[in-house]
């Protein structure tokens, strides 16, 4: 007697091309990599007490971190299939399992973001903040109530400067984690070759840092911080452009679904798109301008620090995008 067994899968959102992420996920990890970034920069610069220096970077640019983090939150949030279920996810933590350690950590770090945004703030902008609150008539029915809990909150927290520290180092810290958290959730994914190597989280933890440092010269008025940035905002491009080199190296000395995956972005239907929007456009072009800015042959306030901006959002687009049609087969 002949038994003939047939074992087959067919999973149209996931066979051949996982198609199951939309425009949510790459917002988030955009988010995501500029809050961390936000965190990372804002509390360096205060531990090494540079506030002079370095004004808006140390005292308004960690209000956005908490702001910019709950968008993304609210992006992931619209990803998911069972919404009702999310509170699901904090009832257990799986140790083996990046999505449970990013889960957690996003929770984690808005507590001590945000007291230390707090913190950092000078009076005249807590009150400006305080006078709007009050006055707007947008948000007149939680407006007055907010504005009445932030000028109880704001002499607690000065009085509790002394753990400042503590708290930089947590956001320094939280802020590399989250950062290099979304590229290693991306390269955990066996099966899409695009995604699977270690480069992954530091490559998204250098984006995140360039995104940041742009975020920073569009919003400083101090030309000597401006510069500070742009030289900052150089040395993470050029880590890109290394880390890109290197991941693109180690497309085409692994395996032969390795090497597929590469040839998307070297000759396949993605590589216009690649080449052009998120090496030229993100990468070398604004480091052509950050330099010839630091030489003062010209300068361009608002293009270049867009330009790095757009091309750490399109980075990902396309690494979501291209990685969900990379695949080991059937």
């Amino acid at each position: 007697m002949e038994t003939e067994i047939i074992h087959t899968r067919h999973n149209p959102l996931v066979d051949p091309d996982l198609s199951i992420w939309g425009w949510e996920i790459p917002g988030y990890l955009f988010l995501g990599g500029l809050t961390a970034g936000i965190l990372i920069l804002s509390g360096i610069f205060f531990l090494w007490k540079r506030e002079e220096e370095y004004p808006f970077t140390v005292h308004l640019a960690p209000i956005f971190a908490p702001l910019f983090l709950s968008i993304g939150m609210l992006f992931l949030f619209l990803d998911l299939e069972h919404k009702l279920y999310t509170w699901r996810l904090y009832l257990t933590f799986e140790w083996t399992s990046p999505m449970s350690w990013g889960s957690w950590a996003l929770i984690l770090i808005y507590p001590t973001s945000i007291l230390f945004a707090l913190m950092q703030l000078r009076p005249h902008h807590r009150q400006a903040a305080i006078d709007w609150l009050r006055s707007t008539r947008y948000v007149n029915a939680v407006g007055r109530p907010l504005a009445d809990m932030l000028e109880r909150i704001f002499p607690w927290a000065d009085g509790r400067r002394r753990y400042a520290r503590v708290l930089a180092w947590i956001n320094v810290l939280m802020g590399v984690f989250i950062a290099m958290y979304t590229g290693i959730l991306l390269s955990s994914f066996v099966a899409r070759p695009f995604w699977n190597s270690p480069i992954l989280g530091v490559l998204f933890l250098a984006s995140g840092l360039s995104s940041a440092s742009a975020m920073m010269i569009l919003g400083t008025k101090k030309e000597s911080e401006e510069h500070g940035m742009i030289r900052i905002d150089i040395a993470f491009l050029l880590v890109e452009l290394f880390l890109l080199s290197q991941l693109f190296i180690s497309y085409f000395t692994s395996s032969q679904y390795h090497i597929e995956a590469g040839m998307m972005i070297f000759g396949g239907d993605y590589t216009g798109l690649f080449w052009m929007l998120v090496v030229l456009q993100g990468i070398l072009f604004p480091l052509f301008m950050e330099i010839m800015e630091l030489k003062n042959k010209f300068r361009f306030r608002l293009i270049t620090p867009l330009s790095v901006l757009i091309g750490g959002l399109l980075l990902r687009i396309l690494f979501v995008y291209i990685g969900q049609h990379s695949s080991v087969g059937l």
